[in-house]
């Protein structure tokens, strides 16, 4: 019965700490594919290019 409630406490300390290195700003589903990760990051880096610019 103890082994099961550490078993617990780990499986739920492992699960805080991955979410805690998720990304705010690109969802991380495992539909969400590398290429639109890709296309989603330059997308906000000309975007940021283009504000500080002035473009």
């Amino acid at each position: 019965m103890q082994i099961f409630v550490i078993y617990q406490t780990i499986v739920s300390y492992i699960k805080s700490v991955r979410d805690s290195f998720e990304s705010p700003h690109l969802p991380m589903d495992s539909d969400y594919s590398y290429e639109a990760r890709q296309r989603e990051a330059e997308r906000r880096r000309s975007s940021q290019a283009i504000r500080i610019l002035g473009l």
